[in-house]
């Protein structure tokens, strides 16, 4: 596209000529180059087919807009004030409104070859619509009909040695097909602008399986770098990360603090694409919607904060690496050669996962991975599980709380589930029972012979004989 010259911003006034402010106006609307959402203006690269989001004044907007836009000549002549003045006023100009959201939850992706529809696998490499986006993958989609083994041999050896998964020489999978799958599936879902099935990405297994390797090719592969982020569950509490991560489209947890419980409701909030302030240092709060997903490596199952986890856990597509390579099996160039491949992994990945856009969200989990969540729902609501178990209705009883206390500490005990505090323990009985479990003081014969104490009126432990 040719440049913005002196005679499409100048008039001649008393024989001279000299930049109109409206012409400069019109110069940038016309440029077809800028696009605004009313709050900021956005730098449309038409080869790549993304925009940039540049801001309205700084040195951002006005660097881009003179070194892109405008001839030598023009960025002689042109006060940078008057540029500065002249993008403040066309950010309000309904003709160039672009809808920043409107990229966020669509079955395109902008790829290095074309725009490929994950709805049905179909590439268009060129295209009459104007097709806008804020990223671009760093790759070209070669197929769904790939011989792993052939095309990228080096990622079939590295499932082979980190999930278990078996390779015949067609290419075709002999052992772990669904662990395979459910690898590709959460990996094309991480690059794809597919928001609405709710979904964070946990990679789990044994320090140097390979975790940390897939989260690097996944962030290396998304342009520009600034979509995606790396701050852990403590940051994204704070508020001047929040806002931040929010808008990213990744953000890479590499390693999972496992001793920090993870707040459920920033969690679900992120997850779930929900609307969240944030402050900014030096500017005013911001309101967004969370539109970034989620990818997590750790050794093992996370730790949530007490509280409903069964939505939680339906949020998490768990991905199980099986091996810990050995030091000296491991290739320390390994990520540099599964770059060259990335064409066939990703390729494979968008494959999988337009399956699951097919099927309506519907993930692939391995017998283990589904194994974890279940043993995870246990642990999160074991309380629950011993007052189903070990507690029931008696009129005229009376059960003294250390008892309760320590049968449900026995249990814990007897499952390997870690005991919640007394205090989340009663509340839970009073939950369950009603007014048939006020607490309160009672006399139970089983404790200090029959001294009054703490304890729950109309409940007995399952087993146990009435006592009035």
């Amino acid at each position: 596209m040719s440049k913005i010259t002196l005679n499409d911003i100048t008039i001649f006034s008393k024989k001279e000529r000299r930049v109109d402010e409206a012409k400069v106006r019109k110069a940038l609307i016309s440029s077809g180059r800028l696009y605004s959402d009313f709050n900021n203006l956005f730098f449309f690269d038409k080869e790549k087919r993304i925009v940039e989001n540049i801001g309205v004044a700084g040195n951002k907007a006005v660097s881009k807009v003179r070194a892109e836009l405008f001839d030598d000549d023009v960025i002689a002549v042109l006060d940078i004030k008057r540029l500065e003045n002249a993008l403040k006023d066309i950010v309000a100009i309904p003709k160039l409104w672009f809808d920043s959201q409107r990229m966020k939850n669509t079955t395109i992706v902008n790829l290095q070859n074309g725009v490929l529809d994950l709805s049905d696998l179909t590439l268009k490499e060129e295209s009459d619509e104007a097709l806008i986006f804020d990223s671009q993958l760093d790759f070209s989609f070669k197929g769904k009909d790939i011989n792993v083994k052939q095309e990228a041999p080096v990622f079939a050896r590295f499932c082979e040695e980190s999930l278990g998964t078996v390779f015949e020489e067609n290419g075709r999978v002999h052992a772990n097909e669904q662990k395979l799958t459910s690898l590709l599936q959460g990996m094309g879902y991480l690059l794809s602008n597919v928001g609405s099935f709710r979904k964070a990405v946990f990679l789990m297994g044994p320090p140097a399986s390979g975790k940390s390797t897939i989260l690097h090719l996944l962030a290396r592969v998304m342009t520009p770098t600034t979509t995606v982020s790396a701050y852990n569950f403590r940051q994204l509490t704070k508020s001047f990360t929040m806002a931040s991560v929010a808008t990213s489209k990744l953000n890479i947890v590499e390693e999972l603090d496992n001793v920090s419980k993870i707040q459920l409701e920033v969690f679900k909030l992120l997850v779930a694409g929900g609307r969240l302030s944030g402050e900014r240092k030096y500017q005013s709060d911001v309101e967004v919607k969370a539109s970034v997903k989620l990818a997590i490596a750790s050794n093992s199952l996370p730790l949530f904060e007490a509280g409903n986890l069964a939505p939680i856990i339906d949020r998490m597509h768990l991905i199980v690496f099986e091996n810990t390579i050995s030091s000296s099996k491991r290739d320390t160039d390994l990520e540099s050669k599964l770059w060259q491949e990335r064409d066939i992994i990703f390729s494979l990945a968008l494959a999988e996962f337009s399956k699951v856009v097919q099927n309506k969200g519907e993930f692939t989990m391995d017998n283990k991975a589904e194994a974890l969540l279940n043993r995870l729902l246990e642990e999160a609501n074991n309380e629950e599980q011993f007052i189903k178990t070990h507690i029931e209705l008696s009129p005229g009883s009376n059960l003294a709380a250390n008892r309760i206390l320590d049968a449900y500490r026995s249990f814990c005990k007897e499952n390997a589930f870690v005991a919640k505090s007394p205090h989340y323990l009663y509340q839970a009985i009073l939950l369950a029972f009603g007014t048939a479990g006020v607490k309160k003081k009672v006399r139970d014969p089983e404790v200090l012979c029959g001294s009054s104490v703490q304890g729950f009126a109309g409940l007995r432990l399952k087993g146990g004989e009435d006592v009035d």
